[in-house]
């Protein structure tokens, strides 16, 4: 329908297990190939590495796939230990030599300041970043959103957190400001970041490539580079109407208060929609245990 109605030249799909039901996937690669859709339109999807192998994504590619990305968060083998993310080391290795072999470029996620982050651990994400060598690096700082758990510890100074800010301006990944950690400022966590994305590629000598990358992302880079080495917060650069503040929260700022309480608004909200799904919908908690 997408393809005979709109006819585009991508497809994004934002499922982030695309690839879960590997079988299932497998199957949808032979029709997609059958039906010459790869010959039509490219497409990228996200899945997790316990979910692909070079068979699949060669099948992959063959269908039209121009990227996968990998969601790895952290090179600390610990960290994935605790997070339970169901990843290893050899595991997010086997999965990137996979992408590789299949001749199949790959993104992948990691996020520095998980919980207890130290900077020992930041490194080993970052080697592992420079060993996997994606084709297109995503390094992410953690962001405290209200309504998920590092929003509460941050909130009330847990698992190494310090929140800085309430304004909702400031909680983004690339460019925010609302969180320290590891007993770094700011600053320095920012810093961390920018040479995160330069030593992945000119470590592995893809100096071009690294030109490219900070032409295309110029504008969230050069944000990144002025706090840095300006030490602003990016809510300060911006032009704001002059009800921006009343408007966005409300008739008040936020306090920390806030955060705590989304995290608990947001506990009832699932157990309320648990308790509806056990009468209206079964079979969907019966494919999620399943899984």
């Amino acid at each position: 329908m997408l393809i005979d109605r709109y006819k585009p030249t991508t497809i994004r799909f934002g499922d982030e297990l695309f690839t879960v039901n590997m079988d299932r996937t497998r199957e949808l690669m032979t029709a997609m190939t059958t039906r010459g859709f790869g010959k039509i339109v490219k497409w990228d999807c996200q899945t997790h590495v316990r979910f692909v192998d070079y068979e699949l994504l060669v099948q992959m590619k063959e269908a039209g796939c121009y990227q996968v990305d990998l969601g790895i968060e952290t090179g600390d083998e610990t960290a994935l230990r605790t997070l339970g993310k169901g990843t290893n080391l050899p595991m997010i290795l086997r999965a990137a030599e996979a992408a590789k072999k299949a001749e199949l470029p790959f993104g992948t996620f990691f996020i520095i300041g998980q919980p207890n982050e130290s900077k020992e651990s930041i490194k080993k994400t970052i080697n592992l970043a420079v060993k996997m060598n994606p084709h297109l690096p995503m390094i992410g700082v953690m962001c405290p959103y209200p309504g998920t758990e590092v929003s509460r510890m941050a909130a009330k100074g847990e698992g190494g957190y310090r929140l800085v800010s309430t304004d909702w301006d400031e909680y983004n990944k690339q460019i925010g400001g609302a969180m320290e950690f590891a007993n770094l400022t700011r600053s320095q966590i920012e810093w961390i970041q920018i040479r995160a994305y330069a030593k992945v590629f000119l470590y592995n000598f893809r100096f071009w490539e690294f030109l490219k990358f900070a032409w295309e992302y110029r504008l969230g880079a050069w944000n990144v580079l002025k706090k840095a080495v300006f030490k602003r917060s990016l809510s300060s650069t911006l032009d704001k109407p002059d009800d921006y503040d009343e408007m966005l929260g409300a008739g008040r700022p936020a306090c920390i208060e806030d955060i705590v309480d989304a995290r608990r608004s947001w506990e009832s909200v699932q157990k309320t929609e648990l308790s509806r799904a056990r009468v209206e919908a079964p079979q969907l908690l019966k494919l999620r245990s399943s899984s």
